[in-house]
Parts: structure tokens; C-alpha cells; sequence
């Protein structure tokens, strides 16, 4: 958190403003805050089976999956509640976020998500699940440095 502070008071210094920090996420990355109206518009989409980015599709299921499902098996968990906050604070910004290109990525640093995932699957099935894991990554690490345009 001081580290976050200190780049707020960095952009501050930099920008003049206050809000210096949004302004810069605003220009240079179109990342604004929306209350959740846009993920919401896109869930709904996603759901009505309206046309859709594969952005869009990625971001709608790493919220709705690995973000409010993480959030609930963390829960039933009973994982400590400073880690189950810190995911679910990340959880509510990378939902209200308008930027819909970025929700799986911004949802890395909710380690919670991953221990609750990961602790929900059952023995027998973990190195399965590893395997599998690692042969989708290896796929996607493959098609997103032989086409650019598949790299969200």
C-alpha cells in the first residue's frame, strides 16, 4: 500500500492534479472507472449470446469464474480475512474497471483466488488438473507470440 501511495503522490507531482494517477490511466490506456456498468453490459451480452471480443469473453469469464467463484470458495474455506479481502478488493476493481481487455490480467496479483481454486479441487484430480494447465499455457505462450492480434 505505501508503494501505491508513493506513486499517487509521484503522478500528483507530476500531473498537478490530485487525480493525476486516473488522468494518466485515462490517457494512456483508456482505463477508467465505471461502477461496473460496462463488465455488467458485457456479462449480459455474454450470456444473451450477443457477439463478442475474445477479450471480452475472457474478461466476463475470469470475473464471473476465477473472481466471484474464488470469492465464495475462499469463503467456504474460511481463508484468513485479510487475504480474502485483498482478493476481493481486487475482485470489485477489476469489475469496475470500463477497460474490458485486462479483467484476467488484473486479477493475477488475488493470489486467494488461486489457493481457493486450487484447494476446491479434489487429490485424485490435482495432477490431472496440472498437466492440463500447463499444456493450455504452453498452447497459449505458443499462438500469442506466432500472432500478435490473439494477445489480449
Amino acid at each position: 500500500p505505501l508503494g501505491f501511495l508513493g506513486w499517487l503522490a509521484v503522478a500528483w507531482v507530476t500531473t498537478g492534479e490530485p487525480s493525476g494517477y486516473f488522468a494518466i490511466q485515462s490517457e494512456g490506456w483508456g482505463a477508467r472507472v465505471d461502477g461496473g456498468a460496462q463488465t455488467l453490459r458485457t456479462m449480459v451480452d455474454f450470456v444473451s449470446g450477443s457477439p463478442l471480443s475474445l477479450d471480452a469473453r475472457l474478461n466476463v469469464l475470469s470475473i464471473a469464474v476465477l473472481g466471484f467463484g474464488g470469492l465464495v470458495l475462499a469463503v467456504r474455506q474460511r481463508i484468513d480475512v485479510v487475504m480474502v479481502s485483498w482478493a476481493a478488493a481486487l475482485v470489485v476493481l477489476t469489475a469496475f474497471s470500463e477497460r474490458q481487455a485486462s479483467g484476467g490480467r488484473f486479477l493475477l496479483p488475488a493470489f486467494p483466488l488461486f489457493v481457493a481454486w486450487a484447494t476446491a479441487i479434489p487429490r485424485w484430480l490435482r495432477t490431472p488438473v496440472v498437466v492440463a494447465s500447463s499444456m493450455v499455457m504452453t498452447a497459449l505462450f505458443v499462438i500469442s507470440t506466432r500472432d500478435l492480434g490473439l494477445t489480449p
